[in-house]
């Protein structure tokens, strides 16, 4: 516990102001703390949050989610936006959004498939076209 950081009344007011239109996420990122940190000082202040049940998602990612899921599922996803499959995928079923179940590969994938199937195992190939960046190809 030689870690601990004290709370200060500048980082008290900045969590007062915005931990309940902002979230523990803003303000943690802001302060330069955990989520954790913010969280249980918010809590032991007396702090609560306006936002909705999964405020930690920022609009930018629920977007990524609606755009991304369907086509490339949780891991690419989660890899993007450096999160858990299973937070992913609870965040798109709460949104509604399925993963295709009719996948149609691009020229890049079949491409990416025909040079490398037969060199390696297919459960190497899998992940791989999942999170593979096409774009310099």
């Amino acid at each position: 516990m030689g870690n601990r950081r004290f709370w200060n009344e500048e980082e008290i007011n900045f969590l007062k102001k915005f931990y309940p239109t902002k979230g523990s996420k803003f303000v943690a990122e802001e302060l330069k703390r955990t989520r954790a940190a913010v969280y249980l000082q918010a809590r032991k202040l007396g702090q609560k949050s306006k936002l909705l049940y999964n405020h930690h998602y920022t609009p930018q990612e629920i977007i990524f989610i609606k755009k991304y899921y369907p086509l490339k599922g949780s891991r690419y996803v989660a890899l993007k936006l450096g999160r858990s499959q299973d937070s992913i995928r609870t965040k798109a079923r709460s949104l509604r959004v399925e993963r295709s179940s009719l996948l149609l590969w691009n020229e890049k994938e079949i491409a990416y498939l025909k040079k490398w199937y037969g060199k390696k195992h297919p459960s190497e190939i899998a992940p791989t076209i999942e999170t593979y960046d096409f774009s310099h190809c």
